[in-house]
């Protein structure tokens, strides 16, 4: 059997209204953090009865969680903590300055 070599093909350019969420990150396409006002934290909220994301910008009061250059946040406690098991690209809506998820019903 003769090897074939790999040739990368690149990933389609992600929406910019989606949200990734990935095995410890979340990513926020770059609309999104516009709409959220391009935070340098944010904090993490969970809806458990309707299994929607929460993501908003992070109040002096609140400490957050470092928002890194690639506008992703780590997420691994966050998914444990709420038993998250759910993985992919969602689209995301920015209500009242907080970004939503549905993750029963926005999956891409």
């Amino acid at each position: 059997m003769a090897f074939q070599p790999y040739k990368r093909s690149g990933r389609p350019t992600a929406d910019p209204d989606t949200v990734l969420l990935g095995h410890s990150l979340i990513s926020i396409g770059p609309s999104l953090f516009e709409a959220l006002g391009e935070p340098e934290r944010v904090q993490l909220l969970f809806d458990p009865d309707k299994r929607i994301v929460g993501l908003q910008t992070a109040s002096e009061e609140v400490t957050g969680l470092k928002v890194r250059d690639n506008r992703a946040v780590t997420a691994r406690g966050f998914y444990d903590a709420f038993g998250i098991e759910e993985r992919g690209r969602f689209t995301g809506v920015v209500k009242d300055g907080t970004l939503h998820v549905h993750l029963k019903t926005s999956r891409v």
